[in-house]
């Protein structure tokens, strides 16, 4: 979903129209599922498709499991007469323990977030070197910058 020149021309027209923006100047996040080729056809962009659809997935599926279906279903036996003993202890601990997986999901599903995470960011390394009367010294120290 980053930000590049083929976004930029397929956005240009609209952002120009709508807000009076160019997409080159300014910063935007968009999925783009298929463009089309020099002869017209459709191409589509398998790996966009998927990771939208992962995400939405996931963001879908953990809290219907974790909270919906445990609450619900002890509200629910009881109606019908079914014992719910220890399940009672597991609704417990999964609506406690969701709020804890939910930012877990961002940080999965977003590239960026999961890059600075596992620390998989490339450092810039920067090189000086101070020449004296007889012997010269090269040192090599990591820099670090943030970047948002």
């Amino acid at each position: 979903m980053a930000n590049t020149v083929e976004k930029q021309e397929y956005m240009r027209e609209e952002l120009k129209f709508y807000y009076d923006e160019d997409s080159s100047n300014i910063p935007f996040i968009a999925p783009m599922y298929w463009s089309i080729g020099q002869n017209g056809e459709k191409i589509w962009k398998f790996w966009e498709c998927m990771s939208s659809v992962g995400c939405v997935v996931i963001i879908t599926v953990l809290p219907f499991i974790m909270m919906y279906s445990p609450v619900g279903l002890i509200i629910t036996l009881p109606l019908f007469e079914v014992y719910a003993g220890k399940l009672a202890n597991f609704v417990a601990a999964s609506v406690a323990v969701y709020p804890s997986l939910e930012p877990l999901i961002a940080i999965f599903c977003i590239k960026e977030f999961r890059k600075t995470v596992f620390c998989r960011r490339k450092r810039k390394i920067t090189s000086c070197t101070t020449i004296t009367q007889s012997t010269a010294v090269s040192s090599m120290a990591p820099t670090h910058h943030l970047q948002f």
